[in-house]
């Protein structure tokens, strides 16, 4: 998406084709990465602008980064999901960060560092409730998880925004007086 080009579709496509075939158990995880970069594609020849076009650093591609270790839950891969779910994080990449955040909870549902990351990226796509959940569960885990201790007093402070404009527009605004019936 930061980069859009025909060569480094093609390029990537054929990086996720070579690796697809090694890892059969992986296959439907790489079908789905093509299906993503299809659709970006399409989007992008249709004229589809993605903000902040270009100032991302795009990373090589290469067929390491698709190479798995053969044992799935190895705390490695874990850690790989998280190493690369942060870095989506830091770029601003939600949907992104939240797929590595979701497949690293598939391989360790306790780990509490990923369900406060998790918690982090649904508050900036802004579903709170997930987030707080996400933030509870990690604190579930580990209660002195400080990603999730401060997302839950960032989400303290949302609820109390959300609850102070709700009181407001309950007043009726400009035109409040006419609806009034003292």
């Amino acid at each position: 998406m930061a980069c859009p080009s025909v060569t480094v579709y093609e390029r990537m496509v054929a990086e996720i084709a070579r690796a697809q075939f090694q890892d059969l158990d992986k296959s439907v995880e790489y079908i789905g990465w093509l299906s993503e970069l299809n659709l970006i594609y399409l989007l992008l020849k249709e004229g589809y602008k993605p903000e902040g076009a270009g100032n991302e650093v795009i990373k090589t591609v290469k067929y390491e980064d698709f190479k798995t270790v053969k044992d799935p839950n190895n705390p490695q891969n874990v850690k790989r999901h998280l190493v690369k779910a942060q870095e989506h994080i830091k770029a601003q990449l939600w949907t992104m960060a939240l797929q590595e955040l979701r497949a690293a909870l598939q391989i360790d549902p306790k780990n509490s560092l990923c369900h406060a990351l998790l918690g982090k990226v649904y508050v900036h796509q802004n579903v709170l409730g997930m987030a707080k959940a996400s933030f509870q569960q990690a604190l579930k885990y580990n209660p002195q998880e400080p990603i999730a201790l401060e997302g839950m007093k960032e989400l303290g402070k949302l609820e109390k925004q959300r609850s102070a404009g709700k009181q407001k527009s309950d007043q009726g605004g400009f035109f409040g007086w006419l609806g009034n019936k003292k």
